[in-house]
């Protein structure tokens, strides 16, 4: 038996069947999740339409990683992704990129 109890493991890593690698958490829950599950807290919004929860996190992880070298350049973001501006907001508890593909006077 180990000092900390047995085979518990209170990190959360490995024991109880966790294979390496595979994460558990809020984005785990959302692949093939039913109906009236938990929506997820990261959502994208590409002119009025929103991304699935798989493609939403990608690109969320992407304009992290941007903004982590980039700091506060929204339009250069929006710009490497082909899109005319990226937005963040808040809403319902979400955090929302909010995405058009082109300017209101690009007609």
């Amino acid at each position: 038996m180990s000092p900390g109890g047995g085979n518990s493991n209170s990190n959360g890593k490995g024991g109880g069947g966790t294979r390496p690698g595979v994460k558990k958490g809020p984005g785990a829950r959302d692949a093939g999740k039913p109906a009236g599950a938990p929506r997820s807290r990261l959502a994208v919004v590409v002119d009025g339409v929103a991304m699935g929860d798989d493609d939403a996190r990608t690109f969320w992880v992407r304009f992290s990683q941007y903004m982590d070298s980039h700091q506060g350049d929204l339009a250069g973001f929006a710009a490497s992704e082909g899109f005319a501006s990226v937005v963040p907001e808040h809403r319902k508890g979400q955090a929302v990129l909010v995405v058009t593909r082109r300017r209101p006077d690009d007609g």
